[in-house]
């Protein structure tokens, strides 16, 4: 077997990435996939924020998210932070939260977080990044992101987390010959 068939196996043929949880946050399941270096919004991280106390709500208040891949937050054009909509996963629904041009990754972001209750859809965050303005030189590099341990602050401060290990979403790998995937980008 050549290793050019092997790599477009390992590239090509989606991966499951199982629901981890961190606390009480989990990252939902998705698959690893290549995507072409010119696709606007790629999702990178699907994630269910923790469980309010008892009768009372959360709010995110700022997000840190990490680039564990090979590529840098200099490769992107802007980072977007989605809630989910009234209808469950990325179909579409999602209200934009935060949107940063400049350094998306190892940035504190902060935005228009709504205030949810246990079983809101809003509990449900999307990241997105845009590589249409990726160079050539991005061709194969990942993305990875990760959030640290406390890398997002909430009111009140008691749940900020992750609290006791590392969350680390999924990876997507870009490709100049990258087809449009077939799952959600």
């Amino acid at each position: 077997m050549s290793k050019t068939f092997f790599f477009i196996l390992l590239v090509f043929m989606p991966e499951i990435v199982y629901a981890s949880a961190s606390g009480d946050f989990i990252i939902n399941r998705q698959s690893t996939y290549a995507v072409p270096r010119d696709v606007a919004n790629i999702l990178v991280l699907d994630l269910t924020l923790p469980d309010p106390p008892k009768n009372g709500t959360l709010q995110v208040k700022s997000i840190k998210i990490h680039n564990a891949g090979t590529a840098t937050h200099f490769d992107f054009g802007k980072l977007l932070i989605w809630e989910d909509g009234p209808s469950a996963g990325w179909d579409n629904d999602e209200t934009e939260a935060a949107k940063v041009y400049t350094s998306p990754f190892d940035a504190e972001i902060s935005g228009t977080f709504r205030k949810y209750a246990k079983g809101d859809s809003w509990q449900r965050i999307f990241v997105t990044l845009d590589t249409t303005s990726a160079t050539l030189s991005l061709s194969e590099r990942t993305i990875k992101p990760e959030l640290v341990v406390n890398s997002i602050v909430f009111s009140p401060p008691a749940f900020n987390g992750p609290t006791d290990a590392s969350i680390i979403g999924f990876e997507r790998i870009i490709s100049k010959d990258a087809p449009i995937p077939t799952v959600p980008i």
